[in-house]
């Protein structure tokens, strides 16, 4: 019995280290292309001291302003005029736009070295290089010194603004990046008024470590598309989703990230078929559940919680033994940075299978 207890402890520690592995990369793949925390700092963007309510031409410039009401919707900075077009179509250099949101408190900014304005229907075009700052006043300290989030910058091309629906639209490459954390996808809708952001097929995401430390592999992360939600502080990844880090491999069908008002990560919920492995010369470690919840300490950024539930099947094989877990559901409760287990519970027609020197690669 002590024997068959040991076993009982080490497929709980093995499902811990792998589902917590694979919910935890997961997490922070996802933070980290919106709100990991970074040292680096990007040059201010210089913008007039005020800027006007209404319609106008400036001698220095050209200065537009949309609103709705008092609330602004964005503003058209230009260095120069370029020439005006039949249908109401000015064409500007030297662009920089303000978006406000749906409030006005918003702020984000887009540059382009050249774009078609249309005074008439308040549409934007350019076909050049565009650079988009998300968040541009995130970068500040929340009561209890934490940081808030971070900005988002966003690189891509043939990019227009529809001012009906007010979206910042591209079916270009698109490279994004915040601290440590960068990737690209093919595409991007971005919906001013809502704060959501849609990369739209293709998504690659590579996170290195946050403190600088090189022990640890880049992660990288796919999916079919992404879509953050900033009203509903939620994060779709739509599938199939892969995240590898080193030797650990995570893939699922679809997945959501929960954030609280700083943005930082409270959950995740992985679904579709989870699998989690690992694979060294001694050692073959893999993981499957229908779906898998962790809950995340949100200023540490570690797992404390871990649910997997339907189908769950651990499986662990070393040199000298093998041994497999299956049950309904598993509970476990972690302590410590990093997690380790502190307690945990298999429940639902549990099995626990052990063999004695299988050839490694041998399926229980």
């Amino acid at each position: 019995m002590n024997a068959l207890g040991q076993q009982a402890t080490r497929h709980k520690n093995l499902i811990t280290w792998v589902l917590g592995a694979a919910l935890t990369v997961t997490a922070l793949a996802v933070s980290g292309a919106y709100w990991v925390a970074t040292r680096h700092k990007e040059k201010p963007v210089l913008l007039p001291q005020s800027v006007p309510i209404d319609i106008h031409q400036q001698l220095s410039g050209y200065t537009v302003t949309h609103s709705d009401g008092d609330r602004r919707v964005y503003t058209v900075h230009a260095a120069r005029t370029v020439s005006f077009k039949q249908g109401g179509t000015t064409v500007l250099e030297d662009v920089l736009v303000e978006l406000f949101g749906r409030t006005g408190k918003q702020h984000d900014i887009m540059r382009t070295q050249r774009c078609d304005y249309n005074g008439q229907n308040g549409d934007l075009f350019t076909s050049g290089p565009v650079h988009i700052e998300l968040n541009t006043e995130a970068d500040k300290t929340q009561p209890g010194g934490v940081k808030g989030r971070q900005t988002v910058y966003l690189e891509t091309s043939r990019v227009s603004y529809r001012h009906e629906g007010s979206q910042v639209v591209s079916d270009q490459a698109v490279n994004f990046r915040i601290g440590p954390a960068s990737g690209t996808s093919q595409g991007m809708v971005y919906a001013t008024k809502e704060g959501s952001l849609e990369l739209e097929k293709d998504v690659v995401m590579k996170l290195s470590s946050p403190d600088g430390q090189t022990s640890n592999p880049p992660l990288r992360l796919t999916a079919r598309r992404l879509r953050y939600e900033r009203r509903s502080k939620e994060i779709t990844l739509m599938g199939p989703i892969q995240v590898t880090q080193g030797e650990r491999n995570v893939s699922g069908g679809s997945g959501k990230v929960f954030l609280n008002e700083a943005d930082r990560v409270t959950q995740v919920d992985l679904e579709g078929g989870v699998k989690a492995s690992e694979s060294s010369a001694d050692r073959v470690v893999e993981i499957s559940a229908d779906h898998a919840q962790g809950d995340f300490d949100p200023v540490s950024r570690t797992l404390r919680h871990l649910t997997a539930q339907g189908n769950v099947a651990g499986q662990l094989q070393e040199k000298e033994s093998a041994s497999r877990l299956l049950a309904e559901r598993v509970e476990l409760n972690l302590v410590g940075i990093p997690a380790r287990l502190q307690n945990g519970d298999a429940t639902e027609n549990v099995q626990l299978l052990i063999e004695s020197s299988p050839s490694l690669g041998r399926t229980a």
